[in-house]
């Protein structure tokens, strides 16, 4: 069996071809391949499967080029406004085992090239700002469980790193988080914020989705973010929020809104949501 879609069009703009083979090996066997070079992008997937039982899968897909500007009209989620930003991904893809059962599927996804940089407005002096992946984006799928082996961002004044598993069912999570955050690259991306400062985030989260234990901390340095739809925005916030399992502690957190200044203290049980022992104080 072969079906193509040759010279996939939208609103009279050629996007390119998408070609699938698919043959048959035996009674309830069938190799496939997959090749398309949609909205300049390059992508080439093959493998077989079987369609009885539990359906075992061998596939692999590769893709180069996908490009998020030239996707974007094909997806029919262009506004006709400039775009803001733009998105590049490169990577591969594979997937091994019973379709039907996760938890003996394994699989891996490898990104060799992620990053994210804001388009400026015609006529703005803001120069284009990004974060993009430092080295290879590993995470792999075995026996039901998600691992995050190597995924770290970066970009100006930022990075973000991320370690550990999670099982697809939500029982349990192991995973550790670190940034040092520029807030100030969101208002690259949209000029309906304004933002400044940085967070810094060392936590680990563990347990299950529905219930999970966070232990490290959150500061803010300088922070501030306004968005241009609401009357009152956050500057110059300065503080430390330390989690510890089912509880958080606000330390010497200090801002300015709405021309006056906020401090508050205390700690938060989000056993059952409760606000306990605090302190606050505006003016």
């Amino acid at each position: 069996t072969n079906i193509a879609a040759n010279g996939v069009s939208v609103q009279g703009k050629n996007f390119g071809d998408i070609s699938l083979t698919a043959n048959t090996a035996g009674a309830d066997r069938v190799n496939f391949a997959l090749k398309s070079n949609l909205a300049g992008s390059s992508i080439n997937g093959s493998g077989n499967a079987q369609l009885s039982g539990a359906y075992p899968v061998n596939a692999q897909l590769s893709f180069k080029d996908v490009t998020w500007t030239k996707l974007e009209p094909l997806m029919g989620s262009s506004t006709g406004e400039p775009p803001s930003f733009e998105g590049m991904v490169d990577g591969q893809v594979t997937v091994d085992g019973p379709a039907m059962n996760v938890n003996q599927l394994r699989g891996t996804l490898n990104l060799g090239r992620l990053n994210v940089t804001s388009i400026p407005r015609a006529g703005s002096r803001t120069r284009p700002a990004g974060i993009q992946n430092d080295g290879p984006i590993t995470v792999s799928l075995d026996n039901g469980t998600v691992r995050l082996q190597s995924v770290k961002l970066t970009g100006p004044k930022t990075t973000i790193q991320a370690t550990g598993t999670a099982s697809v069912q939500g029982q349990n999570m192991n995973l550790k988080l670190d940034a040092n955050a520029d807030l100030g690259l969101l208002q690259n991306f949209s000029q309906d914020i304004e933002s400044a400062g940085s967070v810094v985030l060392a936590a680990t989260i563990r347990g299950p989705v529905s219930k999970p234990l966070v232990n490290g901390a959150l500061e803010l340095r300088a922070a501030g973010l306004h968005y241009a739809g609401s009357a009152n925005g956050i500057s110059n916030a300065n503080g430390t929020v330390v989690f510890n399992g089912n509880s958080a502690t606000i330390r010497n957190l200090s801002a300015e809104s709405g021309g006056g200044s906020i401090t508050a203290s205390g700690f938060v049980d989000r056993r059952d949501s409760a606000l306990a022992s605090p302190f606050l104080i505006g003016s």
